[in-house]
């Protein structure tokens, strides 16, 4: 598994990237759903290590660099921080749930913890060098854009009123992408500067924009002349643009302004059923009994996308991600259904 979702990911990263959002290409957007299983042989590996004994630190501190490595290659080939922030962020969540039932090892987490907060504090120029290539993302292959991140030494000037719209939280950027509130703050102001004829269009566009997560081949049935190309841009983007700013066209929204926008003060019975429908998927990954909750091990991974259900972008972001979570647990059920079948016919000979 290890070696397959590692090929997977491999192959994905380090393709064209217009191949990977090419409309109506059903194989490749089905590779980007099951991306996130990636990471469960890490959860096998830190089980391995942390309870079952059976590999040492030096053999699991390996791992841990191939993953986190190939996390910072990955997130400059693709000009995204969420591939880096990904690693880290299941690391902890971990270590974290780790240290709530097993109390043990005391110095391990805590070594651990130090080795995690010193990646994070270290590393803002991470974002320095992906913000500065932001702009040219689609214009070169995912080969170039890793080159010039690694060769690329400036740092991106972005000139907004700091007091209103600042995205710097604490200081540290890498530490402020994980501060999802941020989006929320910045979207809501500048959604309260929309007139009704802004709100107007902005409800249309944004139904073009949910559309756009259906094939291609299924929206011309209806509508010939829809083109999918014309909205790969986020709600963050076009909430920016009809409130008068136009800072990138991949900044983050908030799904909560956006249904504050589409449904007014309906948007309080509207937004929980987006919680309520994420919570019930992922509450089916554990299992109670009578003295002990039992959690499958894919719920590390998955932790990645529940801790974003609070922050997505809009409703199309919301669409896709419940489209990539549905995929890749399909995925995951058949592969331990294989496992056990393969496993329980290895035993009857």
């Amino acid at each position: 598994l290890f070696i397959l979702f590692s090929a997977n990911k491999f192959y994905l990263n380090y393709i064209n990237l217009t191949s990977i959002s090419e409309v109506g290409n059903i194989f490749l957007k089905t590779l980007v759903g099951i991306e996130i299983l990636f990471y469960f042989p890490l959860v096998v590996f830190l089980k391995l290590f942390l309870i079952d004994k059976k590999i040492n630190f030096i053999q699991i501190s390996l791992i841990t660099s191939f993953y986190i490595i190939l996390g910072l290659l990955t997130a400059f080939a693709t000009n995204s921080r969420s591939d880096f922030y990904q690693i880290i962020f299941i690391l902890f969540f971990f270590i974290f749930v780790f240290y709530l039932f097993n109390k043990k090892n005391n110095f391990i987490i805590i070594l651990i913890s130090i080795i995690i907060m010193f990646i994070l504090i270290t590393s803002s120029w991470i974002n320095t060098s992906i913000l500065s290539l932001r702009d040219i993302r689609t214009d070169v292959n995912r080969t170039e854009l890793l080159k010039l991140s690694l060769e690329n030494k400036q740092e991106k000037q972005i000139i907004i009123d700091q007091d209103i719209l600042s995205e710097d939280y604490t200081g540290y950027a890498m530490f402020d992408r994980f501060i999802l509130i941020k989006y929320f703050d910045k979207s809501l102001y500048l959604s309260d500067l929309f007139t009704e004829s802004v709100r107007a269009n902005f409800i249309a566009e944004n139904k073009n924009l949910a559309l756009s997560v259906i094939p291609q081949t299924f929206i011309n049935l209806f509508n010939p002349d829809f083109n999918k190309k014309n909205y790969q841009f986020s709600s963050g983007t076009l909430i920016e643009r009809m409130s008068g700013y136009n800072f990138s066209k991949y900044s983050l929204g908030s799904i909560f302004v956006e249904s504050k926008i589409l449904y007014k003060n309906f948007n309080y019975l509207i937004f929980p059923l987006y919680l309520i429908i994420a919570f019930i998927y992922f509450n089916a990954f554990q299992k109670n009994e009578e003295n002990s909750v039992v959690f499958s091990p894919i719920i590390i991974p998955f932790s990645w996308w529940l801790y974003h259900f609070s922050g997505l972008d809009g409703l199309h972001h919301f669409l896709t991600l419940s489209r990539e979570v549905i995929q890749a647990t399909i995925i995951y059920f058949l592969i331990f259904k294989l496992i056990n079948l393969f496993t329980k016919n290895k035993n009857e000979k």
